[in-house]
């Protein structure tokens, strides 16, 4: 069983970034998961910074997210 979500270590949570976040825009989705999750930046300031729509923000998270939690560490 996995532990809860806040009771995982920001260095496993960035491990797991690193090394599952791969593909076409890797690097991007990445810094948007990475500035969300540790930074605080909002939905619509992400969507300013990467010049995409809020929707497609929370999409890219929300995939990222999936596969981070199928990958962190028991």
């Amino acid at each position: 069983m996995r532990r809860k979500l806040h009771e995982v270590s920001r260095d496993d949570y960035e491990r797991t970034i690193q090394q599952w976040i791969i593909g076409l825009n890797s690097e991007r989705n990445r810094s948007i998961l990475h500035e969300w999750l540790f930074v605080g930046i909002t939905h619509e300031k992400l969507a300013e910074k990467y010049d995409m729509s809020v929707e497609g923000i929370k999409g890219v998270i929300n995939r990222c997210m999936d596969i981070v939690i199928r990958h962190l560490p028991v």
